[in-house]
């Protein structure tokens, strides 16, 4: 079993370090599958998925945001998502990366309707205009964490492996 988690690791750390040349290669975002595949969204492929306004609220200053459900995201990057999960999918984690290293995860079970339901998005625009270069082009908003620590600006790479 330490073998596999050395494995998984070893595996996760070399996504992080190529985060920054997928950022030099795209203004899209890079998904990685759990069977190690990726394929890169381009800004167009994520502007052509379904949008949704939403405000949330961050160090007490409420927003509205424009982007897409990352479930969606998930699935336009080819993340099988069954309808009930369950069994070894219930192990499956989602990291989101920036630019600059910046990481955070989710459990798929945390986005599953059935399970937990959170929504989070990948947003590209907040008050009607584009994600100033210091946020952006593409940033996550998570409205139910009391504090916006997971709102992972930049983000360049989505990585779904599951857990040893």
């Amino acid at each position: 079993m330490s073998s596999r988690f050395a494995r998984w690791a070893s595996t996760l750390l070399l996504v992080v370090g190529l985060t920054v040349s997928a950022r030099a290669q795209t203004d899209g975002v890079v998904i990685v599958r759990p069977d190690g595949t990726s394929v890169v969204l381009s800004t167009e492929e994520l502007m052509g998925l379904p949008r949704t306004t939403l405000t949330a609220n961050a160090h007490d200053k409420v927003q509205r945001f424009e982007g897409s459900d990352l479930r969606d995201v998930l699935a336009a990057g080819g993340v099988d998502q069954t309808k009930d999960l369950r069994g070894a999918q219930l192990r499956r984690l989602i990291s989101v990366h920036a630019s600059d290293g910046y990481t955070v995860v989710f459990a798929l079970a945390e986005l599953d309707a059935s399970i937990g339901d959170r929504h989070v998005y990948l947003v590209n625009r907040a008050e009607g205009i584009a994600l100033a270069p210091d946020q952006g082009p593409w940033r996550l908003v998570v409205p139910a964490d009391h504090r916006p620590t997971r709102w992972a600006r930049q983000v360049v790479r989505i990585v779904v492996v599951d857990a040893p």
